[in-house]
């Protein structure tokens, strides 16, 4: 068995032992000539480094399905290539291309003690402050908050990107935000309090230093290592009941034009009548460049309206656009040229919050408004109103009353020439009253 360093293209005959710890899905590819076709990497680590392999073509087909993240293979009869640093954040200075005579084969003649770990070499949230921009590090916190799926689009391609925002914490109080994409974004289903580990995640540097995951980043959810046992601990006796962190991302006070959606400085809440009789709420301005308003407050479900609860969406991944039926009873979306024999019915709740100063009508989309109707997704929702309508009246009636932290983004957006005040929840955390009577006891002790 070879280690992953010595491998060169100098070297003729090895053989590795190595886990496949990322695969790519398939990507197609044409070059100007009209000339198309298909690829896949996967990452591989020993106990020594990483390395990248790429298969193309037929090699797809090959090699695709053989692999699975996670499982430890012996692979040898690859070529051994510079790698291209522009798609690869690994640190080798070489990768290896399938061929027809390449071989893939589990590893079974192993115990797992002796297979290779995944490692870390993890930066402290709080030096994360002084890296440089498009530094690739490892970090580990607990997942403090997490917000809905949100789409940006992209101003040199135009093209959109769904994404989703989480806010990791350490014992030393530190807070940073970090974004996962497209399928990882929507596939996120991790809750607050677990400990998160990112491997070969980038540091951004607008507005605040924050961590976007890469195609190549790992995550794992409470792994089995000293670092998660130590943030574990401080959580369970300490750290749960802590509402104040440092924010190395810039953090939301008050109302606020800075597009972070945070809601981790609980005592910087705002009041409903604060952002009610605010006249310039929502329009565009310098400061919130176009983007809206950002607020949090805690507010109670006074009622929901049950006319209109979801839109059809499309059934293909990463896509929510609208589908629209058509003559043969089929769904059809226009935008990836398919049609379905039934939707995939996503929420978009009008709800009416209230607090102890007034109320305001504001828009849940589906994965917060999931959390307010209590888990049930809109596919059972539409199928209880066709089929049980006094069910689906009175799953609306157990959820009202129910208080709620919200993040909240406030918008003027013209509809028929008039301008209009949009307000969106961005995300939707159930109070925690043993947390809250902990901030009341803070606050007064302040004073």
């Amino acid at each position: 068995v070879f280690p992953i360093q010595h491998v060169s293209p100098y070297q003729g005959k090895w053989t590795l032992r190595v886990r496949c710890v990322k695969k790519s899905e398939i990507k197609h590819w044409t070059k100007n000539n009209n000339v198309s076709g298909r690829l896949f990497w996967a990452n591989f680590m020993d106990d020594s480094g990483e390395i990248r392999a790429t298969g193309f073509n037929d090699d797809v087909d090959r090699f695709y399905d053989v692999l699975t993240e996670g499982q430890v293979y012996y692979i040898h009869g690859c070529n051994v290539v510079a790698a291209k640093k522009q798609f690869s954040t690994l640190d080798n200075d070489y990768e290896l291309i399938f061929r027809r005579d390449s071989v893939v084969e589990i590893c079974s003649d192993v115990t797992s003690e002796e297979l290779p770990q995944i490692k870390y070499q993890f930066v402290a949230l709080e030096e994360v402050a002084n890296m440089e921009a498009n530094q690739i590090v490892d970090i580990i916190g607990l997942i403090h908050d997490i917000h809905e799926v949100s789409t940006i689009v992209s101003k040199g391609t135009g093209k959109s990107y769904d994404r989703r925002d989480i806010v990791l914490v350490d014992d030393m109080q530190r807070s940073i935000k970090c974004t996962l994409w497209g399928k990882d974004a929507h596939e996120f289903k991790l809750s607050p309090g677990t400990v998160y580990a990112i491997k070969g995640g980038k540091v951004n540097d607008f507005n605040g230093k924050s961590i976007s995951l890469l195609n190549s980043s790992l995550t794992a959810a409470n792994p089995e290592i000293s670092d998660a046992f130590r943030l574990r601990g401080w959580y369970d006796t300490v750290g749960k009941d802590c509402v104040n962190f440092n924010s190395i991302s810039n953090s939301g006070s008050g109302i606020s034009g800075n597009n972070n959606r945070s809601s981790e400085n609980n005592d910087k809440r705002v009041t409903l009548d604060s952002v009610i009789s605010n006249p310039t709420l929502g329009q565009d301005n310098a400061d919130n460049q176009g983007r809206g308003d950002y607020f949090s407050v805690k507010a109670s479900v006074v009622f929901i309206r049950q006319e209109t609860i979801s839109y059809p969406a499309c059934m293909s991944d990463d896509c929510n656009k609208k589908v629209i039926e058509d003559s043969n009873g089929e769904w059809r979306c226009e935008k990836c040229d398919k049609s379905f024999e039934r939707p995939n019915h996503r929420y978009i709740l009008s709800i009416d919050m209230a607090d102890y100063t007034g109320h305001t009508w504001m828009t849940a989309f589906d994965d917060t408004a999931r959390i307010i109707m209590d888990g049930i997704d809109a596919n059972k929702m539409m199928e209880l109103k066709e089929n049980d309508y006094d069910l689906y009246q009175a799953i609306f009636l157990k959820n009202l009353s129910k208080e709620y932290i919200l993040r909240c983004r406030a918008k003027v957006e013209v509809f028929q020439d008039e301008p209009r005040l949009r307000v969106s929840i961005v995300s939707a955390t159930p109070v925690d009253f043993k947390l809250e009577c902990q901030n009341l006891i803070n606050d007064i002790n302040r004073y």
